[in-house]
């Protein structure tokens, strides 16, 4: 039996059925797994390609400082109206600066953030970065990057992921929208950078699509766990080839 199935309560269970369940997870886990390599192959190739088109090339770039090319928002506190999970009402994603989930820690009505861009942590996680579609809220400790220019976006969360950030506090490390915006970096024009997003927005639409395969994928499994537990659901097997 898997590994990832040890903890699996099912010593009342038949041998032939516990097989059956250790398939069908299998299956899923599988699936789950291909994708999570996908998006990594994707996210490699984006990288590859800023490099080769912009960072191989650097210092022939004009330097421009990051509050000049983007608008820059600290997150607030925590809308009154919120939910833990997506309901009827509350339908927009609200952002933290943690890392599980890429930072989701809930869903609310109205968002604070229009339009795709980056957010950044700025405690803890400090420059943990996620692009983002448009219509989110951003919480306390999170920074909300929103680029001037088409692609803006890719090329920002690419530097990002390169820069190390600095302690700009004297007891605890912490990223402030004056130090971020006070960054400078090498930064192409705005042709250029829509002919980037022209290359990497497809790329990151499948990483996208990937990302919520995983999540529906994780849920069937997990939903599926108790109903195969208590025999309330059949088995076919053929289902984990697929």
């Amino acid at each position: 039996m898997d590994a990832a199935f040890a903890a699996i309560p099912i010593e009342d269970i038949s041998e032939s059925i516990q097989n059956n369940i250790v398939v069908i997870l299998q299956g899923l886990e599988k699936k789950i797994a291909i994708n999570r390599q996908l998006n990594q192959n994707l996210e490699a190739v984006i990288a590859d390609v800023m490099d080769y088109k912009f960072l191989s090339n650097a210092e022939t770039l004009p330097k421009r400082f990051i509050g000049d090319i983007a608008s820059i928002k600290a997150g607030g506190d925590c809308p009154q109206e919120w939910s833990k999970y997506k309901t009827k009402d509350c339908q927009i994603p609200i952002y933290s600066n943690g890392t599980d989930n890429e930072g989701l820690y809930g869903y609310t009505k109205e968002p604070t953030i229009l339009k795709r861009g980056i957010t950044v942590a700025a405690r803890g996680t400090i420059g943990y970065c996620t692009m983002r579609n448009g219509g989110y809220v951003p919480i306390i400790r999170l920074l909300a990057v929103t680029p001037n220019d088409i692609g803006g976006d890719v090329y920002l969360h690419q530097i990002f992921n390169r820069i190390k950030f600095r302690n700009d506090g004297s007891i605890q490390q912490q990223l402030t929208v004056p130090s971020l915006a006070s960054i400078e970096i090498p930064y192409p024009n705005a042709s250029t950078l829509k002919a980037f997003a022209n290359i990497t927005y497809p790329l990151i639409e499948k990483i996208k699509q990937n990302k919520i395969q995983i999540e529906e994928l994780t849920k069937q499994r997990d939903e599926l766990l108790p109903l195969l537990m208590n025999g309330q659901v059949s088995v076919n097997s053929d289902l984990a080839d697929d």
